[in-house]
């Protein structure tokens, strides 16, 4: 996990674009899942790991993935720096919905969190969309997710023709900011029942020289049942 004010990137597997299919990170333009956009299903994540007080994102073994989660859809987490097993059972129907790459910004009650601003302050939303930007995409120079690599029983995950996308939520509610903002990518699974393993990894590079400065490897041995 690392931290730039009050951007926070988890890396959760992580994503290098070649056949999967890549969605512009304008979330108006993505198709709905289950009446909502990855975007949307996205600030509902964060919402929920917030819910869960971030452990998810340090629990090895036997697990509880029915923690929080609601609806058709269950969330997974990855870690905040290397490796992971784990263990848990997901009811049969349930869509799985994670992030590989992800970034968000909120900011703090009372803190001048964008200073460089021409007023100083709390960062507004275009702001937070800007700064998450530099950290997504690689048209700047700095960094850039790489290295994906996501398989279910071995063979690359695919939902249909939309698995990974890259995606900015809509403004949401975290930490006390009422305008908190995400940017990443994600994926949508659904598993078949019967026992799986979904595996995720890769690793935040710098652009220029392709180093990689961040990793991480995630396995979950999935009962659904």
């Amino acid at each position: 996990m690392m931290r730039k004010n009050r951007v926070v990137v988890v890396i959760l597997g992580i994503i290098f674009l070649f056949s999967a299919g890549f969605i512009h990170a304008a979330d108006k333009v993505q198709p709905k899942i289950h009446g909502k956009t990855y975007g949307e299903w996205s600030a509902l994540w964060m919402q929920w790991l917030e819910s869960q007080g971030f452990a998810p994102v340090g629990e090895q073994g036997d697990v509880d993935c029915s923690l929080g989660q609601k609806g058709p859809v269950w969330f997974l987490a990855g870690t905040g720096g290397g490796t992971a097993e784990r263990r848990c059972v997901v009811s049969t129907g349930k869509d799985l919905f994670f992030p590989l790459v992800n970034a968000w910004f909120n900011n703090l009650p009372d803190e001048d969190t964008c200073a460089n601003g021409p007023l100083g302050g709390p960062c507004t939303e275009e702001e937070k969309r800007e700064i998450l930007d530099g950290i997504m995409s690689d048209n700047i120079p700095g960094i850039r997710a790489c290295n994906l690599d996501v398989t279910v029983d071995g063979v690359p995950a695919l939902y249909s023709t939309f698995a990974i996308a890259r995606t900015q939520s809509p403004t949401f509610l975290f930490q006390g900011d009422e305008e908190a903002v995400a940017d990443g990518f994600w994926v949508m699974l659904h598993l078949s029942e019967g026992d799986h393993e979904l595996h995720f990894k890769g690793a935040i590079c710098e652009i220029d020289t392709n180093i990689q400065i961040f990793s991480v490897d995630v396995v979950y041995e999935l009962s659904v049942e």
